[in-house]
C-alpha cells in the first residue's frame, strides 16, 4: 500500500485501514509504502475486496498485491544450479542486456576441443567460415589440419575451457557459458597437458589471423621463451587481447610466461568466497583475477565435470571479454582497460588479484571510455554516444562542470575533469594550458578528436633520440615519412618507447621519424593515408590491423615517356597524371581507370600509379622512365613489340592495314588506329585509312578494319 505524503508515518497512516487480522510486516519511508500481510487461511477473494476498497480511502495512494518479479535471464540449462560462477560475477544482470554475439570470436588455444559436444556445436565457428579450428600437435604435414578434436578422452582441458568461455545458455542442456561467441579451437597441448613453443606460438598466429577478438591460454610455463614472446605481441600489435593463466604452483611462486609478459592480461585465482586460492601465483604481473574452484563445465565424453585451477580463472575472464564486446566496439588494448576498470575489489593486493574480480554485469553496463582533462583551462567536450562524470585517475569533476546529453563543459584550475564515454569524441575545445589522456594513456589535445590510429614500429637495431642506429651501427633502424588527407598528431609524446621522439616530427599534414627495435611511433589522425615512404626494417598497424607499408600509398609508382610516339599505357592499381619531370599531360592524351592513351611530340608526358604496369604499347620512337630509371618499352608490351613507326600497305591496295608498321596488320593495328587522332597517320591521309570506301575516315572505318582482320 502507498500513502500518499511519504515523509512520515508511513505505519501509522497504513494500519488506521487494515483490517485486525491483517498487520503491517514492513514500512518504507523513503519510498512511501508498506507490505500488509494476511493469514494463510484469508480467501484470495477478500484480499481483492480489500485491496478495491481500500484505494478510495484519505491518504492511500494505491494498493496492489505484492507479487513477484523472476530473474530475467535466468537460463533453463539443466546444471545451472550447480553453476555458481556466473552468478558471482554478475553474469546474470549482463545477460539482461546480452548473451553475446556471434560476431566476437574468442580462440581457446589448447589441448583442442571436443566441438561436438552437445553443448559446445552451435558456437563453434562453423565449417562453411572456415571449419573448428587446427592441429598443431601432430608432426606429419598431411595430417596438420583443420582437426582440433582431442585424440584421447584425457585431452578434456580445453574442452572444459571452451564450456567455460562459451558452452550454448538457456537451451535445455547442460550447462551456461558465460558468452554467445564463436569459438576457434587450436590444438597445441598434447595427452599429456604439453606443447612445444613452436606449436603454441602457431596456434597464437593462426588465431590471429583468423579473426580472433580473445585469446585464451590457460597454459603457460617457468622459462621465457622469445617464440612465445613474438607470437603474443603479434597478436597484441593486431588489436587481439590475449589472456593467459598466472599459474598453479602456489602463493610464492611467480607468474608463468606467457602471462608474465606485458602483452597479456595474467589472470589470478580466487575462492567461492573472494578469498586468493592457495595454488595461485602472484607478481606484479597479475592484472585480474577470477573464481576458480568447483566450476561446473563441459567434458569431452559429452559429460559435464568440476574444473578449477588459473586456467579455469583465465576462461572465466575470457567469457566476459567476449560479452562486453557483444556491447562494446573496443580494441585489445581498450577492453583490458575497460575489464580491469570494471573489476570488483575484493580486498587482495595487486600482486595477488590486480585489479580485482572480473565483473560481467560492469564490463557491459558501464561506459568503456575514458577522457581525463588536467591543466588549467575552460573546455568543452562532446561525443558521439554517452557520456557521464568519472573519476578515473583519481580527479573530481565538482558542481561547476556540466554534464547535458552527450555533452559537457568545464573548467580545471590546476586540478583534473574526467568523463566516461561511448563511441568517438568529435569536439574538444579549450582556452588554456592542458593536458589529455584517453583510458590514463596520454595524447596530444589535438589528438583527441581524430579517429583513425596509425602506428610505425621498428624491427632494426635501437635508434637513438640523435637519429642514428641504436647500436651504432648503419643499417637497421628505419626512417619514414608519411601523409594524410585530413588532420595529423602525434598520440603519445614522452612515453619512453611508445611515442615520438626528438628526432620525430609532425607538419600538417605529414610526419616523420625513426624507429629502432622495440620503438613504436603513433599518431592520430582523421581522413586516410596518402602517402607512405620508408627505408629500413619497420611495420605498420592502421586501426590495430598489420598492414603492408606498400599499400598505404595509393600511388607509389611514376612513369615518364618521351620520345615522338603514339601510346597506350594499362596499370593494375589506380592511375593518375603527373607533372614529374617538367611533363605536360596534354587534352589530346585521355585517362579512363588504369589505362592511359596518349602522343609526345619530343617532350614527355607521365604518370603515378599503383600496383604494376601490365601493358605498354606505342608506335613511334618512345623512351620510358620507371621511378627514373630508364627502362625498355618493349619488355611491357603484353603483344610483340612494335618495330617500325610508318604505317605500311603490306597487300599494296593503297591503304594502310599495317598502321603501327609494325610488318603485319592484325587487332594491334585496330588499337593504333583508335588512338590519339591529332597528328597520326589517319590525320595525315585519310583517304589512306577509309576501308569502308564511304568517302571518309571515320570509326565505322575501324570495324570495318577488324572486320578483314578477322
Amino acid at each position: 500500500m502507498g500513502v500518499s505524503q511519504p515523509a512520515d508515518g508511513v505505519r501509522e497512516t497504513v494500519e488506521r485501514h487494515i483490517p485486525a487480522n491483517a498487520g503491517v510486516v514492513h514500512a518504507n519511508g523513503a519510498l512511501g509504502y508498506a507490505a500488509v500481510g494476511f493469514p494463510a487461511s484469508a480467501p484470495a477473494v477478500a484480499r481483492r475486496a480489500f485491496i478495491d476498497a481500500i484505494t478510495n480511502r484519505p491518504g492511500i495512494e494505491y494498493a496492489e498485491l505484492n507479487g513477484t518479479y523472476e530473474a530475467v535471464a535466468t537460463p533453463a540449462d539443466p546444471h545451472y544450479g550447480e553453476q555458481y560462477v556466473p552468478r558471482l560475477v554478475g553474469a546474470e544482470s549482463a545477460w539482461e542486456t546480452t548473451f553475446g554475439d556471434s560476431d566476437v570470436r574468442v580462440a581457446v588455444v589448447d589441448t583442442g576441443v571436443a566441438y561436438d559436444h552437445p553443448d559446445l556445436a552451435a558456437n563453434v565457428r562453423s565449417a562453411a567460415a572456415g571449419g573448428p579450428g587446427r592441429d598443431f600437435v601432430t608432426r606429419e604435414e598431411a595430417i596438420r589440419d583443420g582437426d582440433p578434436q582431442p585424440d584421447s578422452p584425457e585431452e578434456g582441458h580445453g574442452t572444459r575451457v571452451a564450456g567455460i568461455v562459451a558452452a550454448l545458455t538457456d537451451n535445455d542442456t547442460g550447462i551456461a557459458g558465460l558468452s554467445q561467441s564463436t569459438l576457434l579451437c587450436g590444438r597445441v597441448l598434447d595427452a599429456r597437458l604439453r606443447g612445444r613453443f613452436s606449436d603454441i606460438a602457431d596456434g597464437i598466429q593462426w588465431a590471429t589471423d583468423h579473426g580472433a577478438d580473445v585469446i585464451n591460454l590457460s597454459l603457460g610455463g617457468t622459462t621465457d621463451s622469445a617464440a612465445m614472446r613474438a607470437a603474443v605481441a603479434y597478436a597484441a600489435e593486431r588489436g587481439v587481447l590475449v589472456v593467459a593463466a598466472a599459474g598453479n604452483e602456489g602463493n610464492d611462486a611467480a607468474v608463468v610466461y606467457p602471462a608474465a609478459y606485458e602483452e597479456c592480461l595474467a589472470v589470478g585465482a580466487l575462492t567461492r568466497e573472494g578469498d586468493l586460492a592457495r595454488f595461485s601465483n602472484t607478481g606484479p604481473e597479475v592484472g585480474l583475477a577470477a573464481p576458480a574452484v568447483d566450476l561446473h563445465t563441459t567434458e569431452t565424453d559429452g559429460r559435464y565435470g568440476g574444473f578449477k585451477g588459473t586456467s579455469a580463472a583465465t576462461a572465466v575472464v575470457s567469457g566476459v571479454a567476449g560479452l562486453a564486446l557483444a556491447r562494446w566496439d573496443l580494441s585489445g588494448a581498450e577492453l583490458r582497460y575497460h575489464l580491469r576498470n570494471t573489476a570488483v575489489d575484493v580486498g587482495l593486493g595487486a600482486e595477488e588479484a590486480g585489479a580485482g574480480r572480473v565483473d560481467a554485469a560492469k564490463a557491459v553496463g558501464t561506459l568503456p571510455k575514458r577522457l581525463t582533462i588536467v591543466g588549467e583551462t575552460a573546455y568543452e567536450l562532446a561525443v558521439e554516444g554517452a557520456l557521464e562524470k568519472s573519476t578515473a585517475m583519481g580527479v573530481t569533476i565538482d558542481d561547476n562542470d556540466a554534464v547535458s546529453g552527450s555533452t559537457a563543459e568545464g573548467q580545471v584550475n590546476g586540478g583534473g575533469d574526467s568523463y566516461a564515454y561511448s563511441g568517438s569524441i568529435t569536439r574538444f575545445e579549450y582556452d588554456g594550458s592542458v593536458r589529455t589522456f584517453l583510458n590514463e594513456r596520454e595524447v596530444a589535445p589535438e589528438a583527441v578528436t581524430l579517429p583513425r590510429e596509425i602506428v610505425v614500429a621498428g624491427t632494426g637495431a635501437d635508434a637513438d633520440a640523435d637519429g642514428s642506429d641504436g647500436d651504432g651501427g648503419s643499417g637497421d633502424a628505419a626512417s619514414y615519412a608519411f601523409a594524410v588527407d585530413g588532420a595529423l598528431a602525434a598520440v603519445a609524446p614522452g612515453r619512453g618507447s611508445d611515442d615520438t621522439d626528438d628526432g620525430d616530427g609532425v607538419e600538417g599534414e605529414r610526419a616523420e621519424g625513426r624507429v629502432g627495435a622495440g620503438d613504436r611511433d603513433v599518431y592520430a589522425f582523421a581522413g586516410d593515408v596518402v602517402e607512405f615512404d620508408r627505408d629500413g626494417p619497420l611495420e605498420v598497424f592502421l586501426d590495430d590491423e598489420a598492414v603492408d607499408p606498400e599499400t598505404l600509398s595509393p600511388l607509389p609508382e611514376k612513369l615518364v615517356l618521351a620520345g615522338e610516339a603514339t601510346y597506350e599505357l594499362s596499370v593494375s592499381g589506380g592511375l593518375e597524371r603527373s607533372a614529374a619531370a617538367g611533363a605536360t599531360v596534354d587534352d589530346t592524351d585521355s585517362l579512363s581507370g588504369s589505362t592511359a592513351t596518349g602522343r609526345v611530340n619530343g617532350g614527355s608526358d607521365a604518370y603515378e600509379f599503383s600496383g604494376s604496369i601490365t601493358a605498354l604499347r606505342h608506335a613511334g620512337s618512345l623512351v620510358a622512365f620507371h621511378n627514373g630509371v630508364e627502362i625498355d618499352p618493349a619488355t611491357l608490351r603484353d603483344v610483340p613489340a612494335v618495330t617500325g613507326a610508318s604505317p605500311t600497305d603490306p597487300d599494296g591496295d593503297g591503304r594502310y592495314e599495317d598502321v603501327n608498321g609494325d610488318g603485319r596488320f592484325d587487332v594491334v593495328d585496330v588499337q593504333a588506329l583508335f588512338e590519339g587522332r591529332e597528328g597520326s597517320a589517319v590525320e595525315t591521309d585519310p583517304a589512306a585509312f577509309d576501308f569502308n570506301d564511304d568517302g571518309e575516315a571515320g570509326i565505322v572505318d575501324v570495324q570495318a578494319l577488324f572486320a578483314r582482320l578477322k
